[in-house]
Parts: structure tokens; C-alpha cells; sequence
């Protein structure tokens, strides 16, 4: 993968405005990323003063009605004051709240001082409150631990798309991705590791941006959203081997297995066209695994209009795979054969193609009705000196000798054959590969 991609790391300066994709402006040095607790902090102690001053408001002219209207003395709901000040608390609160499942312990109050970690928490409703038997504030997570982590992985998705609280971003070509140290080194060994490293970790700690090259936007994006949902199916398929390549580049396993489970169940078309790509790529793993999907159903695929559309080369690694599921020889024949002829003339590539037909599989009969099904093969001598030594081995068959030439007779074509069709194809044919 390294010959075929650039990741670097640098420095940003510091407060410098980036501007990001949709138009957004995104500062990594501004003073919430730089502190985001200590800011929380300041701000809340700020609305714990508003939320005391208008609820001290309130209870005062209830306090004075209360007065007016009875005789009795007035005491102040200690627990009505906690409940305005905390609905107080959520309308103003502007910053992403942490998972719902998480209450503080029972011995915080619900004016938290400042030295306090920041919690915003949702108060049931009096009626879920009946139903559940529990109280709002009752000092323990609510949920099983699952849940909990759910919440937690949630909530760093949420973030994410909001591009908040981020301390580290992505960039190719003038598209910035912010994201999260945290969330990288938990799917990557090979970020836990460089976050953990000197340049990360001693002072001046500075934002930094990790460059890519040699990936479209869609990719990168693709395989971002992968890393914070685990979810690959909104992935377009034509660029799956990018994010492949990306998740093997910064060792993210489980987004490679996703990537390599997902080829089975691609359309046909998809995979055809996948298959087109991986051309310029050395790839060998990728293109094994996209040959055995379409090597099962070839008799189908070999009948849609996207078989007709390949090239002469991704023809040629297809027709000469080991695993290709037919009843006989005679059906890569005639696959071949209607490739040529269809949308527009191929002959040009009539030995090339039928190179990868293995005539010694087919009987004497078959043999005479290929210069019936295409009758060029006769003004081709390659073509006639095929199937010539062809039926040559078919007569020392039939007759129940050793055949004298002692020509070479390739294996017939199994779904049990081994993998390695692909490679074995690779070395003997010669392929121009693009860098990328």
C-alpha cells in the first residue's frame, strides 16, 4: 500500500481558520477545542446564576401570592427550586450532552460546582417515574452496560457529523474531515500508537492534520463513517477498494473484513465493474475473492449486458479462471464467442480470446461445431493449429493410448479447484499497472 498512497502528519499553525467542505468554518485552536471542560465549566456556572436568579424570582411572587391569599405560612419546595433550575439548565446548555444513561453519584447536588466533571442529565418524566419505581437522580446507570457503551458510541456519532470537540482532522486535497483521537486509536493499533507517541504527547501539544493522497473524497468519507458507525452498507461500490485500501493502510481490521464480506453480496453489474478497476491494482487478495463471487455465477452474468461491456483483458482473466461454474468447456466457448460479436466487432482480439478456451476438454463434436458457431476461427492459423492439436488429444483418448506429442492438457475447470487462478493469471500474462 505504500507505493500507491501518502499519509503525512503536520503541525497547524496555531488559531489559524480552516475552511471545511458545505462552506463551514472550523478553528482547531479555538478556545472551546483547547479547553472544552474548563469553558463547559465557566458556562455553567454562568447559567447556575441566571437559573438561581429566576427561579429565586419565581418563588418570590409565588411566595407573595401565597401571602395574600392564606394565612398560612409559606415554606419554599427545595425539590420544585432543583426542577426549575435543572429545566433552566437544559434550554440554555448549547454544548453536545453526553450519553443519557449516566447520572452523577448520589452525593452531587444538582448545582455542581465547578471542579465537578460536566453531566447533563435527563430527569424522567413524573409518569416514567411511576412506571419505573426508581428515582430521576438516584446516583446509579440506569442501563446494562451495553447500553451504556451504546450511548457513549452514540454520542461521539452525533459529534462527529456536528464536526464538534474535535482535535485531530483528515485532509485531501482542500477537504477537511475533522474527527476524534479517541475514536481513531480505538479502531487502529497503528493510531493508538502514534497518538501515544512523543510528537503527540509532549509539550507543545498542537492540532495536527494527517494528509492522504491517492483516494477520492468519497472514499475518505466512506471509510470515516465506517470507523464511527461500523456500518458499511452506505457505501457505494465503486469505491470499496479505496476504502479497503485505506482500512489496510492505517490497520483498521474490522473495516477490511467488512470491505471484503461486502464483495459477496454486490450486484453482478457491481462487481463486474469493480473487477474493471482493479486492472491497475496489484491487489491479488481483493481480485481472488472478486473471481470466486463471479466465477459461482457465471452462467448469469455472462448473460447481462455488463458482461458485454468489459474490456479484452478483464474478458481474458475471466474465461481463464480455474473456478468457473459451467457444465462444459463448450459454455466458455460459446461465452467467448458472443463477446466478440456483441455490442460491435472484436475479431482483432479472436486469438487473444480464445487462448483462454480450453479446447482439449471438448469432445470431436464440439470440436466441428466451433468453425460452425464461428466460422472465423478457419482464416485464423492460431486459432485452426488449437483446435487442431485439440482434437489430436481427443482421437489418443478415444483410442486408449499415450499420446506421442505429449501435449500439455490444462485442468478442467471446478468450483473445487484451489484459489491462485487470479495470480497464476497475473504472471503469465503481463499487465500495465498505473501508480497511483
Amino acid at each position: 500500500m505504500k507505493d500507491t498512497m501518502i499519509v503525512t502528519s503536520e503541525v497547524l499553525s496555531k488559531r489559524e481558520p480552516i475552511v471545511v467542505n458545505r462552506d463551514v468554518w472550523y478553528s482547531f485552536m479555538s478556545k472551546e477545542d483547547a479547553d472544552p471542560q474548563a469553558c463547559w465549566l465557566e458556562r455553567k456556572r454562568q447559567e447556575r446564576m441566571k437559573a438561581e436568579q429566576a427561579a429565586l424570582g419565581a418563588s418570590t411572587s409565588r411566595v407573595s401570592t401565597s401571602e395574600t391569599s392564606s394565612s398560612g405560612s409559606v415554606v419554599l419546595d427545595s425539590m420544585k427550586f432543583r426542577n426549575i433550575q435543572q429545566k433552566v439548565d437544559r434550554n440554555q446548555n448549547q454544548t453536545p450532552s453526553p450519553p443519557s444513561s449516566v447520572s452523577p453519584p448520589s452525593s452531587v447536588s444538582s448545582t455542581a460546582s465547578d471542579d465537578e466533571v460536566p453531566r447533563n442529565l435527563k430527569r424522567l418524566s413524573p409518569k416514567t417515574e411511576n412506571e419505573t419505581g426508581s428515582a430521576p437522580l438516584s446516583g446509579h446507570i440506569q442501563a446494562s452496560n451495553s447500553k451504556h457503551y451504546a450511548n457513549i458510541g452514540k454520542y461521539l456519532n452525533e459529534i462527529y457529523n456536528r464536526e464538534q470537540i474535535c482535535d485531530i482532522s483528515f485532509k485531501l486535497g482542500s477537504i477537511i474531515h475533522p474527527v476524534h483521537k479517541v475514536v481513531l486509536a480505538s479502531q487502529s493499533p497503528l493510531f493508538e500508537k502514534l497518538f501515544n507517541s512523543k510528537d503527540f504527547t509532549q509539550p507543545p501539544i498542537r492540532p495536527r492534520q494527517i494528509r492522504v493522497n491517492g483516494v477520492s473524497e468519497g472514499a475518505l468519507k466512506a471509510f470515516l463513517n465506517c470507523i464511527y458507525s461500523g456500518n458499511i452498507n452506505p457505501m457505494k461500490p465503486d469505491c470499496l477498494h479505496e476504502v479497503l485500501d485505506l482500512s489496510r493502510m492505517f490497520e483498521v481490521q474490522q473495516i477490511t473484513q467488512m470491505c471484503l464480506q461486502k464483495i459477496s453480496s454486490l450486484s453482478h453489474h457491481d462487481m463486474l465493474e469493480l473487477l474493471k478497476k482493479m486492472r491497475s491494482r496489484k491487489d491479488v487478495q481483493l481480485r481472488s475473492i472478486l473471481m470466486d463471487a463471479i466465477a459461482k455465477n457465471f452462467m448469469e452474468i455472462r448473460n447481462g449486458s455488463s458482461f458485454f461491456g468489459l474490456d479484452v483483458d478483464t474478458i481474458c482473466m475471466i474465461l481463464s479462471n480455474d473456478r468457473l461454474n459451467v457444465s462444459s468447456e463448450m459454455d466458455i466457448f460459446e461465452s467467448a464467442v458472443s463477446w466478440l460479436h456483441h455490442p460491435v466487432d472484436r475479431m482483432k482480439h479472436l486469438e487473444r480470446v480464445m487462448d483462454m478456451v480450453r479446447f482439449s476438454h471438448l469432445s470431436s463434436q464440439q470440436l466441428m461445431k466451433c468453425f460452425i458457431k464461428c466460422p472465423a476461427l478457419k482464416q485464423s492459423p492460431h486459432c485452426v493449429g488449437l483446435i487442431t492439436m485439440a482434437n489430436w488429444v481427443q482421437t489418443s483418448i478415444s483410442l486408449n493410448q499415450q499420446d506421442p506429442l505429449n501435449l500439455e492438457i490444462q485442468e478442467p475447470r471446478s468450483l473445487a479447484n484451489s484459489g491462485g487462478s487470479v495470480e497464476q493469471y497475473l504472471k503469465v500474462h503481463e499487465y500495465s499497472y498505473v501508480s497511483l
